[in-house]
């Protein structure tokens, strides 16, 4: 598998998704995909992992309050998955997830479901 950004997988499967009157007439048409041509990447979130959350305050609207989860920050001996504070972040980068996966569906032209979802290690998707 590769790791890229979601800016660069985006990128990357542009031509190819964008139907050929999106293109251009002077663009070749693209071929068109199948399955056994399609690839998987780790696309990562600038958000952090879950263990590594240090938490923010809600400023502007466009996020909640939500507190911190990194031990270094809680004086918990270790990550918990299971106490609410991880919980409520872990809802927050799902959500984030959701959209962001939705978004990227409707500029492929095509349903993306992941084959694996990253909380805890890593914040992503393959």
């Amino acid at each position: 598998m590769r790791f890229i950004t979601l800016a660069a997988a985006i990128a990357l499967a542009l031509p190819v998704a964008l139907p050929s009157a999106a293109r251009g007439p002077n663009s070749e048409a693209a071929p068109k995909a199948s399955a056994s041509a399609l690839r998987s990447y780790i696309v990562s979130f600038n958000e952090p992992a879950a263990p590594m959350f240090r938490g923010f305050v809600a400023k502007d609207g466009r996020r909640p309050s939500l507190a911190p989860v990194s031990i270094a920050l809680t004086g918990h001996a270790k990550y918990d998955p299971a106490r609410p504070e991880a919980q409520a972040y872990l809802s927050y980068i799902g959500a984030l997830r959701v959209e962001r996966l939705r978004g990227a569906a409707s500029l492929f032209g095509r349903d993306l479901e992941p084959t694996a979802v990253y909380e805890h290690a890593l914040n992503g998707v393959a």
